[in-house]
């Protein structure tokens, strides 16, 4: 999906015609993409001396940039849980959508921590939630044997 998407974004197209944000730039990628000038894979296999230091060090970049999209993908619902669009252009809107709206966001300030504050404050109204489900189910289960 994501190889797709970024196959027909414009950035695509521009880059391959040499269009890159400064000389020599590249994007890192995982192994699911092919190997361009400026769109790096990490080697196939399992590569050995600068092949393998390579690796590790394309991977661990890699990292930084896959938790910042875990942020993103947490702060918008819709980035979360799965694109359901039909056009892979529309999916690409969404998704630059989010980064931008995202960046506004840490430019004035608001940098998603009260979606934290949030997440751990529902997980306590559904741990309080499941813990009156099972005295209502026990209390029913002692009334049912009232009637056997």
């Amino acid at each position: 999906m994501y190889y797709n998407v970024v196959r027909n974004c414009n950035l695509w197209n521009k880059f391959e015609i040499g269009e890159l944000p400064f000389n020599g730039a590249v994007t890192l990628a995982d192994s699911a993409y092919p190997c361009r000038e400026w769109l790096i894979p990490p080697f196939p296999g399992d590569p050995d001396g600068a092949q393998k230091r390579f690796n590790i060090a394309q991977r661990k970049t890699r990292n930084i940039i896959e938790r910042c999209f875990g942020i993103v993908k947490n702060r918008f619902y819709a980035l979360k849980t799965g694109i359901r669009l039909h056009k892979v252009e529309d999916a690409s809107k969404l998704i630059m959508c989010g980064f931008v709206i995202h960046n506004l966001c840490i430019r004035h300030g608001d940098n998603g921590n009260d979606f934290e504050e949030r997440e751990e404050e529902q997980a306590d109204e559904n741990l309080a939630q499941e813990n009156q489900n099972d005295r209502a189910l026990n209390r029913r289960l002692q009334l049912l044997n009232y009637f056997t």
